[in-house]
């Protein structure tokens, strides 16, 4: 699903565009976008919030307009979470972790991080930051 996200800016209007892969119908995706700012806090977009203006769809293709939800100028990073859920055993099974700050660094000095984290602590993470297109995904 990573691959299908991204943070596009089009006529002037500043867009969240995803569409989730389908799966088998035993599993479901769950997303969570948080836009941290350097001030105000962080803007949490996720299907089911109960914050107006910032859900988005659990399933399908999405164009999600932020335009007066997020300053652009004001934006310090992105935090993501993306997982594959067993909807019999209400269990994620695995995650992947995606950062990238537009500003500061991460504690090992680096501006951007992807990562699938196991939902057992026994696995070690495995790192994608290398592989991973973040320019592809943050366009803003």
């Amino acid at each position: 699903m990573a691959n299908q996200l991204s943070f596009v800016k089009e006529n002037g209007k500043y867009y969240i565009v995803g569409e989730y892969p389908e799966i088998p119908e035993e599993f479901e995706w769950t997303l969570g976008i948080a836009i941290n700012q350097k001030s105000g806090g962080p803007r949490a977009f996720a299907p089911g919030t109960r914050v107006p203006g910032f859900d988005i769809p659990s399933e399908g293709s999405f164009k999600k307009d932020t335009t007066g939800l997020i300053d652009i100028n004001n934006i310090r990073g992105f935090s993501i979470g993306i997982s594959v859920r067993n909807k019999e055993i209400n269990r994620h099974l695995v995650k992947l972790e995606i950062v990238y700050l537009m500003e500061g660094t991460l504690g090992d000095g680096t501006n951007k991080r992807a990562a699938f984290v196991p939902s057992s602590g026994a696995i070690p993470q495995t790192s994608y930051t290398d592989a991973f297109n973040f320019e592809k995904m943050f366009q803003w």
